[in-house]
């Protein structure tokens, strides 16, 4: 399935306002399960994919904040998973060298998972990593109150970063 014409636009406008002069190519395809929309990013070919939930003919995801509920729209939703793949497009992986392995997922230059240490562990979600993610989705305009619920969900440094600016 081509992606959808704002998200092409969404990831031109990232790459001109970052100053890149290339731009990754951008996959999307529709869960047939899951409610909620994934991402993967391959950083040696420049390549997004995006999953897009379930939700088709709903406008409206409803949400938790604590004791507080609310909604985002669907777009919304995928415009945050689309950031997020984006940022890693823009934040390579930084290495970090290793002696045992134990305390965490391994994953080669690519974002595949490695069967066992080679003595250097690859890591996605770093402090840099989520700097750019909530960069990107207070400029982009995607809703802060959702984007801290669901990345908070996700991985716990989302919210250091988020806190920063908030």
């Amino acid at each position: 399935m081509t992606a959808p014409q704002w998200a092409q636009d969404l990831v031109l406008q990232v790459a001109l306002d970052e100053g890149r002069d290339d731009v990754p190519e951008l996959t999307w395809h529709r869960s047939k399960r899951s409610a909620f929309s994934s991402g993967r990013t391959w950083h040696t070919s420049s390549r997004i994919h995006v999953t897009a939930g379930t939700q088709r003919r709903q406008t409206q995801i409803p949400y938790r904040s604590g004791k507080r509920t609310g909604q985002v729209s669907v777009r919304a939703e995928q415009k945050l998973v689309l950031l997020h793949e984006v940022a890693h497009w823009l934040t390579p992986f930084e290495k970090q060298a290793v002696t045992y392995g134990r305390g965490g997922d391994w994953y080669d230059q690519d974002g595949n998972k490695a069967d066992a240490p080679t003595g250097t562990r690859y890591l996605s979600h770093t402090a840099t990593f989520w700097d750019t993610a909530w960069r990107l989705f207070r400029r982009y305009k995607v809703p802060l109150t959702y984007a801290k619920v669901r990345e908070g969900n996700y991985r716990k440094g989302a919210l250091i970063a988020a806190r920063k600016r908030s």
